[in-house]
Order: C-alpha cells, then sequence, then structure tokens
C-alpha cells in the first residue's frame, strides 16, 4: 500500500488520539476520510453498527470497494 505522506500523518494523529488533526489532513469523501469516519463511529458504538454506520459502509463500498 502507498500512502502519501498526509494520510500517514492523519493515520498517526488518529491513533494519537488527535482526530481533530487526523480528519483536517484528509479530503473530506476520500477513501481514507470515509474509512476513518467508518472506524471513529465503530468505536463509538462499541461494535454495535447504527443504521447510519451502515449506510456509509455501504456507501464507501459503492465508491471505493
Amino acid at each position: 500500500m502507498n500512502l502519501s505522506e498526509n494520510v500517514k500523518k492523519a493515520f498517526e494523529a488518529y491513533i494519537e488520539g488527535d482526530k481533530k488533526k487526523a480528519f483536517d489532513l484528509l479530503i473530506p469523501g476520500s477513501e481514507y476520510h470515509y474509512y476513518l469516519t467508518i472506524l471513529d463511529a465503530l468505536k463509538a458504538e462499541k461494535h454495535k453498527v447504527s443504521k447510519k454506520t451502515d449506510d456509509l459502509i455501504k456507501e464507501y463500498l459503492n465508491k471505493f470497494g
């Protein structure tokens, strides 16, 4: 996988707990923005997938899957 420096920095920021910085480094609507959005939602929902998150996953798969 060949990630840009911004994507790498965004993932590092997310892992370090700086979600705002992570999302600011990514382009809204991009594959990696979707990925972190879904990951963050799943974390917040404690593995109970809401309809909103399920719809987001389907949208991601339609665009990038």
